[in-house]
């Protein structure tokens, strides 16, 4: 059975609070199930799309890009397009 590491956040916690969490949730996963990290590892994302605003905004994002950085590990964000109709469809739209 797989573990799940959790720490609730909701709209009121700050970018700043969201990174300590995100720190400490990293580093008790890290250690916990003995990962190791490649020097190159990709954020997937969810970039949001017209009328959606259930998504997680690029700012609570940083608190694992610093914790990457601090480790020399290079990232960037990639998206993806989806399978059911709307504007992430296809590249074109999704752009």
């Amino acid at each position: 059975m797989s573990n799940v590491y959790f720490h609730k956040i909701d709209a009121s916690t700050s970018v700043e609070e969201v990174q300590t969490i995100t720190n400490a949730l990293l580093t008790e996963i890290i250690d916990k199930e003995n990962i190791k990290l490649d020097k190159k590892i990709p954020l997937k994302v969810h970039f949001g799309e017209k009328g959606n605003h259930t998504f997680i905004k690029s700012e609570n994002y940083l608190g694992v890009i610093d914790f990457l950085q601090k480790r020399e590990i290079e990232t960037c964000y990639i998206e993806t397009s989806v399978m059911y109709g709307g504007q992430r469809y296809n590249r074109k739209l999704h752009i």
